[in-house]
């Protein structure tokens, strides 16, 4: 079978069809990653917001725990009673493990938080260097 020489009007249509195909790829390529990176985006986003909510509640937690230590702590003209609950007074506070672990997630969960928001930052970077192609 011998294949037909095209005439430069044919090949200048079969060469725009050809980019016009190419292009039509290459954007829905973009596209696609585009909406990766959104959904990327927006579950980091969700993470940042649970990660601030778990601070928030360590964050009153602490001070919940201050705030019942210094009302547990016996007046100081009685003697201390012994007791069934652990009253710790606030100048002991941080020696006890409990108060050591609650900071230790606090300090963790900020770290995460810091971790994700630069992730975030990263990723709207690279959506906006995408939306300027």
């Amino acid at each position: 079978m011998r294949v037909r020489h095209l005439k430069p009007w044919q090949r200048a249509i079969a060469m725009g069809l050809a980019w016009l195909v190419a292009i039509a790829i290459i954007i829905g390529n973009a596209k696609a990653e585009a909406s990766a990176l959104e959904s990327r985006l927006s579950r980091l986003e969700n993470t940042v917001f649970s990660l601030r909510s778990q601070i928030s509640s360590l964050e009153r937690e602490i001070r919940h725990l201050q705030r019942q230590q210094r009302s547990n702590q016996p007046p100081p003209t009685t003697t201390p009673q012994p007791s069934p609950n652990r009253n710790i007074p606030p100048s002991d506070i941080r020696d006890d493990p409990m108060f050591d672990r609650l900071a230790t997630l606090a300090i963790e969960l900020k770290q995460r938080l810091n971790k994700l928001e630069n992730r975030v930052e990263t990723l709207e970077n690279e959506l906006d260097i995408d939306a300027q192609r």
